[in-house]
């Protein structure tokens, strides 16, 4: 299935297609950009009851996401090695409570989670993700949390 991504989040490039390819390759090859191990995502069926869920072993088309609406293939095909449950509450703090499969994750987890997802910085992962959110990791490495 595709797998889409913006290029821009609040203006700002994301460099996603970029850190997703550079994790594909040796890391003395990723000198200019941290890979992107993972992607968060809603599960479809609280976007659609009808849809199918993702699911370990699944083919991952990555794609950029256009102004127009369309999608633009980039990079190899590969497969979803993992899936894994997020959650972020928000209890009035500057840093939620995030738990991936059962697991609270200490601040430095949560600095890393932000980091293998694309973000340049932790500020920038929790503004995205300012509200309180339940989905899935979809991974297409081996890394886990």
């Amino acid at each position: 299935m595709n797998l889409c991504f913006t290029e821009y989040i609040n203006g700002k490039p994301t460099f996603f297609k970029e850190k997703i390819l550079c994790g594909f390759l040796k890391e003395e090859q990723t000198r200019h950009f941290k890979p992107k191990f993972h992607t968060i995502r809603r599960k479809r069926s609280d976007i659609n009851s009808s849809a199918k869920e993702w699911s370990v072993g699944e083919t991952i088309q990555f794609c950029t996401s256009l102004e127009s609406g369309g999608e633009l293939p980039f990079g190899l095909e590969t497969r979803c090695i993992l899936i894994q449950e997020i959650s972020i509450v928000w209890k009035d703090k500057k840093i939620p409570d995030i738990v991936i499969d059962g697991l609270n994750l200490t601040i430095a987890e949560i600095q890393e989670l932000a980091i293998n997802d694309g973000f340049e910085a932790l500020e920038d992962f929790l503004s995205y993700f300012a509200s309180d959110f339940n989905g899935i990791l979809i991974h297409w490495t081996t890394f886990k949390y």
